[in-house]
Parts: C-alpha cells; structure tokens; sequence
C-alpha cells in the first residue's frame, strides 16, 4: 500500500470516530476509592460533579465509558440542588470489575462528542468471600459529613473470645489513632467474648488531595487457634453526606 493511500485512509477513518477531548463545563469530584468486592460483585460508582443547568448531562448524555479497562453496565444522572457555581449531580455509574483494576477517568458521550473528567482514583480490589466472626450493628454507619474519622459498633458473632487487630482501609487512609471503647488500641490486640459489643474508631489526618473517600474497612480478626481472618465491613463514604459551599467551591476549581 502507498504511503498516500495509507494517509488517506488514516484520514478517513479519523473523520469517522470522535475526538476525545477535555471540558471545562462539567466539574467533577475527586474522590479516593478502595472497593473490596467478591469476584462476581457488581458495585455502582457515585461520581459527584457540578455543570450548568442548561448543560446536556443531565436529559442528553448517550454513553459513558471508564478508563482501567473497567466496563460499565448500566449509568444514570440524578440531578440535584442549584448552588452559585451551578448544578450539583451525581454520576451513578454501575460496574463489575471482576478483577483488580484502577479507575482515573470518565468519558460522556454525546452522540459524536466525547467529554473526558478527571474523577479522582478508584481501586477495585478482589477479594475472597469469607464468614464473618464480627458483626457491625444495626446502626453502622456508611455515610460522613466529614473525611475526618470512622467508627463503628461491633459485635462477636462466634461462641469464643477473639481478638481484633488494628483495622486496615487501604493505602489511601492511614488512622492517625484507634480507639477501642474510647482506650487507645495502639499496636495491640483488643479481645471480645461471644455476643460483646465494642466501639471502634479511627482518626485521619485532613485530606488534601481528594474531595471525598470511599473505604472498605478491614478488621483482621484473631482466633484461638491462632487463625486469623479478615472480617470486611460495609462501605464507608466519608465526606459526602454534607456537601458544604466550601466544597461547591473546591470542585468548582476542578
């Protein structure tokens, strides 16, 4: 083939797929995100964002597409309150990785425009499914106002005394202290006989690099015989329950 029929064929081709580009209408959170799931999981992404009221997302937005080879199987816009800088949404976007993988960008298609958005860092994590020997209560909580801290209440399921160890949300959250019924957990372990309750929680140091963050806390669980299991707890959403003007603002600058 000659170079000229080469050139020309590249040039067809090109005038036929969209051109990706970058938007500066929408404005989207950043968000630190290490979701364990089970191999045949499916998992909904919430991806906040800020754009006009007149922008196409919300009634006009055909496809969306996740970079880290992650596909997606199913999306919706919810739009939500008005502010100064626009109008907030959330980006439900419905995934099963099935594998690990690591999700940075998000892509909207509108017929033959591409928009592409910086959404943070996703990690999906496979994990193994396992019984849990420790409980979260009734009244756990999944959502914070704030990045500043997780707690939970939880209960021994099994019929002998465990030991939990320092409780583990990935490399994107390292507590600054555990507390264990307001006592400092420290690099111990903390035993629990069957059906007791404790209070844990753990402080972080303010986050300067995303908006908001999404863990799977790990509690590694001691047992007589000296096995020890992970016990995943439910995600935790720390920093979106109470969107702030301060906040319009950060993603605002986005």
């Amino acid at each position: 083939m000659s170079l000229s029929l080469t050139a020309a064929l590249a040039a067809a081709v090109a005038s036929c797929t969209p051109e990706p580009r970058m938007d500066n209408s929408a404005h989207f959170a950043l968000t630190e995100a290490r979701v364990r799931l089970t191999g045949d999981q499916t998992y909904s992404m919430n991806l906040l964002f800020l754009d006009d009221a007149g922008s196409p997302v919300w009634d006009e937005l055909g496809a969306v597409s996740l970079d880290g080879g992650v596909e997606v199987t199913g999306f919706e816009v919810v739009a939500g309150d008005r502010t100064d800088s626009g109008r907030l949404g959330n980006l439900m976007v419905d995934v099963e990785p099935g594998r690990d993988a690591v999700v940075q960008q998000v892509e909207l298609r509108y017929g033959d425009t591409v928009q592409t958005h910086r959404i943070g860092r996703w990690q999906f994590v496979e994990r193994e499914q396992t019984d849990p020997l420790v409980d979260a209560v009734d009244r756990y909580i999944a959502g914070y106002p704030s990045t500043d801290h997780f707690e939970a209440e939880l209960t021994n399921t099994s019929d002998s005394t465990v030991a939990l160890g320092t409780p583990d949300f990935g490399d994107i959250l390292q507590p600054r202290a555990v507390l264990v019924d307001g006592a400092p957990m420290g690099d111990g372990l903390v035993e629990v006989g069957p059906d007791e309750e404790v209070t844990l929680r753990a402080s972080f140091a303010p986050q300067e690099s995303a908006d908001f963050l999404v863990v799977t806390p790990v509690v590694p669980v001691h047992q007589a015989d000296g096995t020890v299991v992970e016990v995943y707890l439910p995600e935790a959403n720390l920093g979106m329950m109470d969107i702030t003007d301060e906040d319009v603002s950060a993603i605002a600058r986005r």
